[in-house]
Parts: structure tokens; sequence; C-alpha cells
């Protein structure tokens, strides 16, 4: 299958030459691992490395504070929207009915030709998703319940929105990063413990316990190639973020 390279130093060697065309990645890890980093990087270099259209999708952040992240490390992110390689776009999680915020990334793709997509993230969606989209008589509801005729817990319904999500990722063609907080505790790979089960592959940001600042990084699946099983450590400098090699004798 074929491989789209991230442009992140060591990651591509880390992932056998990249991420698999089409593929939805989960990266998840906990607050201050590196996530909207990584993605945006994979944004940033497929415009510039690679001449591939991107949009990134933020739930926290506004487009004005994601430029703002980028300039510390010398990118320029409006020239590159200028230039119709960019799109950025916040969702307003509180305010969105129906999961609007689909159709307006259907837009956005068709517009700039999108080759890449991020979503920034998955916890935000599934955390605000009961109070503010779960309702009877919106469509999204009535939906849920031609599919799921009993009573539906918040679990299950979450479980149905994000497989809606992530199917509708992959419908655009496009190669795709989803993250998601990772719990302290227990043993899920994703604050939602679904979304590690429905992406192609997963990638595990965790802080290294013996050393403060330290992160290391694990590919934990990928679907359709090979990958490396070894933990390797991250690095953020002014340059951006880097994946060191792995230590000899080190794996999973």
């Amino acid at each position: 299958m074929e491989r789209v390279p991230t442009g992140i130093e060591g990651l591509d060697q880390a992932l056998n030459g990249g991420i698999p065309k089409g593929n939805v990645i989960l990266v998840s890890g906990s607050a201050g691992t590196g996530k909207t980093l990584l993605g945006l990087s994979f944004i940033y270099y497929g415009a510039t490395k690679f001449n591939e259209p991107g949009i990134f999708i933020s739930t926290d952040q506004t487009p004005e504070e994601i430029r703002m992240q980028a300039k510390n490390f010398g990118w320029d992110l409006e020239e590159l929207e200028k230039k119709n390689m960019l799109r950025l776009y916040h969702i307003d999680i509180t305010s969105e009915k129906d999961m609007a915020y689909l159709k307006k990334l259907d837009k956005l793709a068709k517009e700039i030709n999108a080759k890449r997509i991020v979503l920034d993230s998955l916890t935000t969606v599934t955390e605000f998703l009961t109070p503010m989209e779960i309702k009877k008589g919106t469509k999204l509801f009535q939906t849920l319940e031609a599919i799921v005729p009993v009573p539906m817990s918040e679990a299950i319904i979450a479980k149905n929105v994000l497989m809606r999500i992530i199917k509708h990722l992959k419908s655009t063609g496009c190669t795709c990063i989803v993250t998601s907080e990772l719990p302290e505790e227990g043993n899920w790979l994703s604050r939602d413990t679904c979304s590690e089960f429905l992406a192609d592959g997963v990638i595990i940001l965790k802080p290294f316990k013996y050393a403060r600042g330290d992160v290391d990084l694990i590919v934990v699946k990928l679907r359709y190639g090979n990958h490396s099983k070894d933990i390797h450590k991250i690095s953020i400098s002014e340059k951006g973020i880097e994946v060191k090699p792995a230590e000899k004798g080190v794996v999973i």
C-alpha cells in the first residue's frame, strides 16, 4: 500500500515510510505531550514538502491561536491559506447541531482539493456530545434511534458518533490524523475507550516517568503495514517536533 510521509524527522522511519494512504491514525496522549504539534506538523509539512493541501480542524483552539502557535516554529500558515494549501477550521462544539461540521469539512476539502486532514480532538467532541447534540428531535438522535431502536446509553451514542466521524473521514480519501486524550490509568488507548479500535493505526505519546519533560512515542498499531515496535523519544525545539531513533534493546 502506498505510504504518505508525515515529513516529521524520525516518525516516517518508525512508520516504515509513512502512513498508509487514506488511513485514519489516532494519536493519543496526555496534556502537553505534543499531540497538537504532531498533527499540525503533518499538515504543514504536507503543504510545504509534498505539495499536498491540508485541513486542520480544532475543537479547542481558534484559527488565530493556531497561527500564533505555528509562528513559534517559523511557520507562516497565513501564506499557505492564501495559496489554498491550508484551511484552519474551529468547531464550536457547544453550538454545532447534528454534526454539521462534517458538511463543512466536505466543502473545505473540495475548495482546496485536500489530501490531508487533522481533527484535534475527539475528546472534546465526545465530552460535549450528550448535553449538546443528543436531544430528542434532532436529526442525529433520529438517525441513531433508527440504528439502535432500544434505550441508548451515553457510551453507545458516543461510539456511534465516533464511528460516523471516522467513516466520514475515510470517505474523503484523505490521509487523516485524529487526536485523543490518554487516560493516566487503565488499559485503554483513548479517553473514549473505542477510537483505538475504529482507527487504522494508533500512536501513543507518554511522558517518560523517570525524566521530567521527556516523552516516549510508541506506534502501537498500523493496520496495513509494518512499523517500529520500539520506544522512541521525541524532542520539541524551535524547529518543531523530532522523533529520535529507538534506544537499542528497548521495545514494547
